[in-house]
């Protein structure tokens, strides 16, 4: 009969052999006809460990895209991945932080903004009538967006803490912060000097 060359996955170091040996776990060759077990390599997702001597999935945050006992490599900042990633896309934002691509680093959700998934996108704005402080950044859900007491009001995206809620405006300040647009900050060559004004008077001539 014809000898037959080993398939990939597969090696045979001895002479008038029935059959291949496959290789071992997570392990495949490059090519058909492979002789030792040294020519099975760790697959994509997974690297070659020394001190149990064989091959292991990446581990979350890593990723290895080809056929070699080489470590796998780190995620970019802030994100993350499954088990036995293999490629740098498998890398996308962790939960509280944003990008528009997967496999790029990724970055805080800022002070009044949070967000509840991984993956590409963007953060939501904390909802009217709640606020964050201006150090809360990469915040993951909507219940960190703390809700002013009765009878205030913000506008969404508050980040300037409990002094985010207001009954009335401030001075400099003009409208009503529990409707339309809330209180809005007097424009150039106008000025107010005085709280809960529904509009800003001009500067003197």
């Amino acid at each position: 009969p014809a000898c037959l060359a080993c398939a990939v996955g597969t090696y045979q170091p001895g002479y008038n052999q029935t059959a291949c040996t496959t290789c071992p776990a997570l392990s495949s060759t490059h090519a058909t006809g492979s002789v030792l077990v040294s020519d099975c390599e760790c697959v994509p997702g997974s690297m070659w460990n020394a001190t149990s001597r064989a091959c292991v999935l990446c581990a979350r945050a890593f990723y290895k895209p080809g056929l070699s006992n080489e470590q796998c490599n780190e995620c970019p900042a802030h994100t993350w991945t499954h088990d036995g990633a293999t490629a740098l896309e498998n890398c996308t934002c962790k939960l509280g932080y944003y990008a528009n691509a997967d496999g790029i680093p990724c970055t805080a959700c800022e002070a009044g903004r949070y967000k509840n998934s991984t993956g590409v996108g963007v953060c939501s704005l904390c909802p009217r009538n709640t606020y964050t402080e201006r150090t809360d950044e990469a915040l993951i859900s909507l219940s960190d967006c703390q809700q002013c007491l009765a009878g205030k009001s913000t506008l969404p995206g508050a980040n300037n803490g409990s002094s985010s809620c207001k009954n009335v405006c401030d001075v400099g300040e003009y409208g009503d912060p529990n409707i339309g647009n809330g209180c809005q900050n007097c424009g150039a060559e106008t000025y107010n000097n005085k709280e809960n004004q529904a509009a800003c008077k001009p500067c003197p001539v």
